[in-house]
């Protein structure tokens, strides 16, 4: 009996070692990779994922994405802050996204299908938009 109680103990203070541990950090860049494949599979990023990827691309001021087919008003005044903003794939938005989009100096909404004349009336304070 001792033995086995000692044997639990034992295996009881490996496991309270091990939580100890921190799993390892990723990198900035497989962290962008694994957001870049989830997005490839659900066209959809949460507004967490969004403000990172803005915030990892903020040095180079501008932002092509493609798969994404959805964007949340949060998500909308994320990418506002950028300077030029590619959303190839994204098929519609609304009133209060274009709004935050018509911040962007250079924008490319290739994507879109349609447009309200609130939309067109926001967006047409973009310098550049295509």
């Amino acid at each position: 009996m001792q033995k086995y109680l000692a044997a639990l103990l034992m295996i009881g203070s490996l496991l309270l070692a091990g939580c100890d541990e921190q799993p390892p950090e990723q990198s900035p860049s497989e962290i962008y990779s694994e957001i870049l494949d989830e997005l490839r599979v659900t066209g959809k990023l949460s507004d967490a994922q969004m403000e990172l990827m803005v915030r990892e691309d903020a040095d180079s001021l501008g932002w092509a994405v493609r798969d994404l087919t959805s964007i949340t008003d949060a998500q909308a005044e994320s990418l506002s802050e950028l300077h030029v903003l590619w959303l190839v794939d994204l098929p519609s938005i609304t009133d209060t996204q274009a709004e935050s989009l018509s911040k962007v100096e250079e924008l490319y909404l290739n994507g879109l299908t349609s447009i309200t004349e609130a939309q067109a009336e926001s967006l047409g304070q973009v310098g550049d938009l295509q």
